[in-house]
């Protein structure tokens, strides 16, 4: 893992458009001698895909691992945080991003998606690598998740007293990792137009019909069924536990300030109590969430609604006419 992350983290985006280029040049050329069906548009939506991936890989390794990781002043963060990179540099990730893509790889190659020629065997390289980095950004994704949900738990010191939720590295993780959804919420999109094209018409009624004897049947339900859960079930859910834990975190450190204010106030003389009510009031009163959400519910639901509109279209073709 630390290989891919060193690999993509010296990738400029220079370096990626002209790579990009490349490839569709290529594609261009070699399907004009070796011509199939919807091939352009298929390469195009892979390598868009791919850049996506990239890009969200990148910058996971950038602001995550490097800067958000290397600024630590609390020592259960640290810990916290320590724990997230071992995470996420344990060799069990390319594992099982390696089989769940020889797993996509060989549905391809059953079901006929690809062709067996030289814009086949393209198409089959690439879509490898696009498969192998998204099963690993997913993973990243969900490491990330499991991080705040031990921060959600966490006994942190170093914190905004006075507005929890703009503490600075809260505010950083947000942030980050809001970016790093949006990316995999659009390649989950691409993803279910891609495999949507290759899928028969009328799947469900294929599906209804399906025997445990026909090995295609079985294969066709059982890509569908990885599509559903980790795209049209995974994704929703993985964000709004992401938003679940980073406002629990936020919960939790108002409590925290309260409790710490509270403790100073009955120190105090009377009269100045009155002051620290006025604090507490406006802590319990402050922000329960670091950033504006909406632009990251805005894609959120609208890629959800496009993933189901897509596959609504696929299981039940005469709803589309």
């Amino acid at each position: 893992m630390k290989v891919i992350f060193r690999v993509v983290g010296k990738l400029e985006g220079w370096t990626l458009s002209c790579g990009t280029l490349a490839l569709f040049i290529v594609g261009l050329i070699i399907n004009n001698y070796f011509p199939t069906h919807l091939f352009i548009f298929k390469f195009f939506l892979l390598l868009g895909i791919l850049n996506i991936l990239i890009f969200s890989a990148k910058h996971y390794n950038t602001f995550i691992i490097n800067d958000f990781l290397r600024t630590s002043t609390d020592p259960v963060l640290s810990a916290e945080k320590l724990k997230l990179k071992n995470s996420v540099f344990a060799n069990y990730n390319i594992f099982i991003s390696v089989i769940v893509s020889l797993f996509f790889i060989a549905i391809s190659v059953y079901l006929g998606f690809i062709n067996f020629n030289i814009t086949g065997y393209i198409s089959l390289t690439i879509l490898f690598i696009t498969i192998f980095i998204s099963i690993v950004g997913y993973m990243l994704y969900v490491h990330l998740i499991c991080f705040l949900h031990r921060l959600s738990n966490a006994d942190i010191e170093k914190y905004s007293k006075f507005y929890p939720a703009y503490t600075s590295w809260l505010v950083d993780v947000t942030k980050y990792s809001s970016t790093y959804q949006n990316g995999f919420f659009i390649c989950g999109t691409l993803y279910v137009i891609l495999f949507t094209i290759h899928a028969p018409n009328a799947t469900l009624k294929i599906l209804s019909i399906w025997t445990v004897n026909n090995l295609q049947d079985i294969v066709l339900s059982a890509s569908w069924v990885v599509i559903f859960l980790a795209v049209l079930v995974g994704f929703p859910i993985t964000s709004y536990l992401k938003s679940r834990m980073i406002k629990g975190i936020v919960a939790k450190l108002k409590i925290k300030s309260s409790e710490y204010f509270e403790s100073v106030m009955d120190k105090v003389k009377i009269d100045k109590q009155l002051d620290y009510i006025k604090i507490i009031k406006e802590i319990m009163e402050s922000p329960d969430y670091p950033l504006k959400s909406g632009l990251n519910v805005v894609i959120s639901t609208a890629t959800l609604v496009l993933n189901l509109i897509i596959a609504i279209q696929k299981f039940y073709p005469h709803m589309s006419k």
